[in-house]
């Protein structure tokens, strides 16, 4: 019989825990915000931008009522840590194969099941993560 998944509590962190992981706190900040606001999906794209411009960052997309919205614009720099985080909250271990898994998470005393689906792209990974129904607070 396979052990229960962990369940990670992505409720406000201490102080502690956010100065000891900045990208995870970052990354349940994101999760977070973004099942409280409504979301039913999200999405976190690398930018491709032409060959002589500086990339973009990263977009974080929500899907609010059938519509994808920009919600938020990140560094560059933070994106490969925010996917190993998501990747060990799916127990996806490889970090290079496309992954499909499930966030396991507490949110207000709530247990969450969202999957999630990690696919290579050419700028970088592609995150999504569904928010099943029912779930917004």
């Amino acid at each position: 019989m396979a052990p229960p998944p962990t369940v990670f509590d992505i409720d406000s962190p201490s102080m502690t825990e956010a100065m000891a992981s900045p990208s995870a706190s970052l990354c349940n900040l994101i999760l977070r915000e973004s099942i409280l606001r409504g979301a039913r999906a999200l999405r976190l794209i690398p930018s491709t931008p032409p060959s002589d411009k500086p990339s973009l960052g990263i977009l974080l997309q929500v899907q609010v009522d059938a519509e994808w919205k920009d919600a938020l614009h990140l560094p560059t720099q933070i994106f490969p840590q925010l996917v190993a985080r998501l990747r060990t909250m799916a127990d996806l271990a490889a970090a290079t194969a496309t992954g499909d898994g499930y966030l396991h998470v507490r949110i207000e005393g709530r247990e969450l099941t969202l999957p999630v689906q990690i696919v290579p792209g050419e700028a970088g990974d592609q995150v999504f993560v569904t928010v099943p129904s029912g779930t917004a607070a």
